[in-house]
């Protein structure tokens, strides 16, 4: 298999960054998608309201508010990135001599 070629033309498993993202660091683009999808929320909340109303099985109902909990709360912090918060806010509270 070490010579069969992906869509990128490269050997499969072979990238121009073989390391992959470092541990740690953000994916840029579902931060992108969720920063614009909850503008739009922000944006239709009333119509949002009045279209849930209108769907006659609560299941379905559930479901989707469910739905949009999950796109737009937060997930749950890793123990890696809890560490790293708190050396950061360390870091901060040293150089700056206050809270961050």
């Amino acid at each position: 298999m070490a010579g069969v070629k992906g869509k990128s033309g490269l050997r499969q498993g072979m990238t121009n960054n073989p390391n992959g993202r470092p541990i740690g660091r953000k994916n840029k683009n579902p931060n992108f998608v969720k920063k614009a999808l909850e503008e739009l929320f922000n944006d239709n909340v009333e119509q949002l309201k009045k279209d849930l109303k209108n769907i006659d099985r609560p299941e379905i109902r559930a479901k989707l508010l469910i739905d949009i909990g999950k796109v737009l709360t937060p997930r749950p912090l890793n123990e890696s990135e809890e560490d790293e918060n708190k050396t950061r806010s360390e870091i901060m509270k040293r150089l700056f001599n206050s809270e961050v």
